[in-house]
């Protein structure tokens, strides 16, 4: 709903519009992995959030670094 919201007020830094990617873990540091990388070179993701476990964050860290996106788990 929030990026519904700020996509209809013309997006954010500009005009750009905000777009949710997800991708299901399992809860499996492998899983995340994988799907981190999807997400950066895939997707064009900058930004990844949402994580809650915490030995898939630990997986994820040194990928996202790599990648110089940012994350918050």
């Amino acid at each position: 709903l929030a990026i519904a919201m700020d996509n209809e007020k013309g997006g954010v830094l500009g005009g750009r519009k905000l777009e949710l990617v997800t991708y299901e873990t399992g809860f499996s540091p492998s899983e995340g992995v994988s799907a981190v990388q999807r997400m950066i070179s895939e997707d064009g993701v900058k930004l990844i959030t949402g994580e809650l476990s915490s030995t898939v964050v630990f997986a994820e860290i040194p990928v996202v670094r790599a990648a110089g996106a940012l994350f918050m788990p």
